[in-house]
């Protein structure tokens, strides 16, 4: 692929992570982000994962994964983002965005 896609977030609990809340910064692998930057082009792909990752509609998990031959290097490997409920749209997250 010609361009790649990153995607900034912070973890939920600062305390399990030793990123000591600083954003996390992780190359996007999704089969189907990717297979629209390759359809309709990368515009489409990064409005589509802003979409996606809007906190107001959507509550978004990231499934993150490492690489075999660079186990240190992780990337998120695949997005799961159910609507939110009326409720929990209330319930503001951060994912890293200023």
């Amino acid at each position: 692929m010609p361009k790649k896609i990153y995607l900034r977030w912070r973890c939920v609990d600062p305390a399990l992570c030793s990123c000591s809340n600083v954003p996390h910064k992780n190359l996007v692998l999704d089969w189907g982000l990717l297979e629209l930057a390759r359809r309709d082009g990368w515009d489409k792909a990064s409005a589509r994962l802003a979409a996606i990752t809007d906190q107001r509609r959507h509550e978004t998990s990231l499934f993150i994964g490492n690489f075999r031959r660079r186990v240190h290097l992780w990337g998120v490997i695949g997005l799961w983002y159910p609507l939110r409920s009326p409720v929990t749209a209330q319930i503001p997250m951060d994912l890293g965005r200023k």
